[in-house]
């Protein structure tokens, strides 16, 4: 460019000298613009760079981190000192800008810094994401605009010199004249090639090429413009490729936090079934006492009808009321033991409170009778809100934790206190010892996983950590007060049922008539116990399903049906008798002894029936028969 200016000049005569004074400081203006664009696209194609650099540190860093944080790879260094590199490159080249430009580098400089400081991968990720990523985008637009405006003015300085030597140029200077045209013209399309494609860079069109065939500078700034674009949208690829790693990383975290949710539930079922397991001795001794004699007394009862008695005499009256009273004993135990088993109830089903307690501390006296006595302060007036297994679960864990605190010493000093009262919307049950107590350092962590003070296999400490997280699941809270050798309190707090109003008053028992009752159970012996029981009414047994409903169901006022029967159970057979006759399913109630699958318990729940429990007496036995024949509007017999 600097040739076909000296031949510009020295073709015309003397008159064109002081136009050419003038062009030459104009064209030193251009020079210095196109010189400052330069400037601009060279710090564009380091900040371009030093974004690239960035993202490369992130990925590395993030494959070279250690559970404990380290990222101190050859990899991950190498990007490091790379980035720091055109960080320090960048940040030197903004000193030929103004106080602004410098600022807002410096403010870069210290966010890659603090990127680069950053142990956590998250943390890295959302700093370059956040700040650094958009700072350098804001940067390169910056400097884009600069160095347009330096082009624009370089080319108007180029105008500018044209008109100044077209002005000052005589008649004889017409050769210079064409010679300067041609020249200015070339120079014109060349700047205005650049803008055109700095314009397209600037508006995301990577693949712009600026057609700017001269040897000049205006041919570097192209070509520095051109890489910039490459490396721009290398860069877009870049991060596009991290958006979606990012979106893979947060779909595989929301799958692994359903399959914590999932093991945390069956952590919970673990938990309740280790905790009757550690009472199935006790349990046994608690069924075996009272079984002993029940049988002694029967096997006595026996021999005497084989002896020819024909009178029942008062030793067989009282080694039956025995044989009964035994029997109660096993009853009770197994309905406590079903606390433990039942399915979560309905949302908003009502649980009384002392008659859950008292199941806790009669499943609790095993391992309590021993060690501690314990006494029952209820004061509560109000029905608890949820399942009554998760409740007992908890519950037995704190009486069971309370006997285990208690020293070696008489057992009448060894206190465990279970007390209930009402307190605004909810019910507060405090379990308190006066045993050994919680050292105040062990107290914080009380209720976290896994924290244990027990001897090697007598616990994983999981049981208070669960018991808390059973409580807040319920709406409530779990909390300790405890001082070293003068026991504890844990207050559990929990939401109270809405109390119904109860009616004033009972209607007396109706007079009713004799009814048909049907018994379908493949226990052959319990369809005669319940004839036995039901001498009012007509009662038909059958140990087949099938046989059942091919027989009297169709004219039958009470279906008692087994829940697990062979063949067919008993939710699809009161299904098969709906189908067929709607008013009759409402007589059906299911009899179950509580072991079935969850598949069978939620077809239990589904259909809809009443629910009678084993093992049952007359006086259960027949209130279920007498709440259906009311609610279908028979009468039955006293």
């Amino acid at each position: 460019m600097r040739s076909k200016l000296i031949a510009l000049f020295v073709l015309p005569s003397v008159t064109v000298a002081v136009p050419f004074a003038a062009l030459k400081v104009v064209d030193s203006r251009a020079q210095r613009s196109a010189g400052e664009a330069l400037e601009w696209a060279e710090h564009a194609v380091v900040m371009t760079k030093l974004d690239a650099a960035t993202a490369d540190f992130v990925d590395q860093s993030a494959a070279c981190t250690t559970p404990s944080g380290a990222n101190r790879c050859p990899r991950a260094e190498l990007a490091r000192r790379k980035l720091d590199e055109l960080r320090v490159e960048s940040l030197s080249l903004s000193s030929r800008f103004g106080d602004e430009e410098a600022a807002e580098e410096k403010e870069l400089s210290d966010a890659i810094l603090t990127l680069m400081a950053a142990t956590d991968e998250g943390d890295r990720r959302q700093l370059y994401e956040r700040e650094v990523s958009p700072k350098i985008d804001r940067r390169v637009r910056q400097e884009l605009s600069g160095s347009r405006g330096s082009l624009e003015a370089a080319g108007l300085a180029r105008r500018r010199a044209f008109l100044a030597s077209a002005a000052g140029m005589s008649v004889s200077a017409l050769i210079a004249l064409g010679l300067a045209w041609s020249i200015l013209r070339r120079l014109t399309a060349a700047v205005r090639s650049l803008t055109d494609g700095a314009n397209a860079v600037a508006r995301g069109d990577w693949g712009a090429k600026l057609a700017v065939d001269s040897g000049d500078e205006l041919n570097i700034v192209a070509r520095a413009f051109e890489d910039m674009a490459a490396e721009l949208q290398q860069t877009t690829v870049l991060r596009s490729d991290l958006e979606a790693l990012v979106v893979d990383r947060t779909r595989a975290l929301e799958q692994s936090l359903v399959e914590l949710r999932s093991a945390q539930a069956k952590l919970l079922v673990t938990e309740r079934m280790a905790a009757v397991g550690t009472l199935v001795s006790g349990v046994a001794h608690e069924i075996n006492n009272p079984l002993s004699y029940v049988v002694s007394n029967l096997e006595f009862v026996k021999a005497s009808f084989a002896a020819g008695s024909s009178e029942p005499h008062a030793e067989t009256s009282q080694a039956l009321a025995e044989a009964l009273e035994g029997a109660e004993r096993v009853r009770a135990v197994v309905q406590d033991l079903r606390v433990f088993g039942r399915s979560p109830e309905k949302a908003g089903s009502s649980l009384g409170i002392d008659a859950l307690l008292d199941s806790v501390c009669s499943m609790a006296r095993p391992q309590v009778r021993h060690s501690a006595t314990i006494r029952k302060d209820y004061r509560s007036r109000r029905q608890l809100v949820g399942d009554s297994g998760r409740h007992a679960q908890v519950f037995l864990n704190l009486v069971v934790n309370a006997a285990q605190a208690m020293p070696k010493r008489a057992l009448a000093e060894n206190v465990i206190t279970v007390t209930t009262r009402d307190e605004g919307p909810s019910v507060v049950i405090e379990i308190a010892d006066n045993g050994v107590g919680i050292p105040p350092g062990d107290l914080p962590h009380v209720f976290d996983p896994f924290f244990t003070t027990k001897s090697a296999g007598e616990g994983m400490g999981l049981g208070l950590a669960i018991s808390k997280s059973i409580v807040e699941s319920q709406g409530g809270t779990l909390g300790v007060e405890s001082a070293p050798q003068r026991g504890s309190l844990f207050r559990v707090v929990l939401p109270a049922a809405h109390s119904a109003s109860e009616s004033a008053s009972e209607a007396p028992a109706p007079t009713r008539a004799r009814a048909r009752v049907v018994v379908v159970d493949d226990e052959k012996p319990l369809g005669s116990a319940i004839r036995r029981l039901l001498p009012e009414h007509e009662v038909l047994t059958y140990t087949d399903p099938f046989e059942a409903e091919a027989g009297a169901l169709n004219d039958a006022d009470v279906v008692l049906c087994d829940v697990m029967m062979q063949g067919m159970t008993g939710p699809e057979l009161l299904e098969r008798i709906r189908a067929r006759d709607p008013e009759q399913a409402d007589r059906v109630v299911l009899i179950t002894g509580g072991a079935i699958t969850e598949a069978i318990a939620g077809d239990v729940a589904a259909c809809g029936a009443s629910v009678l429990g084993k093992p049952f007496g007359a006086r259960e036995l027949r209130a279920a028969v007498a709440r259906v024949l009311d609610a279908s509007g028979r009468k039955h017999a006293a």
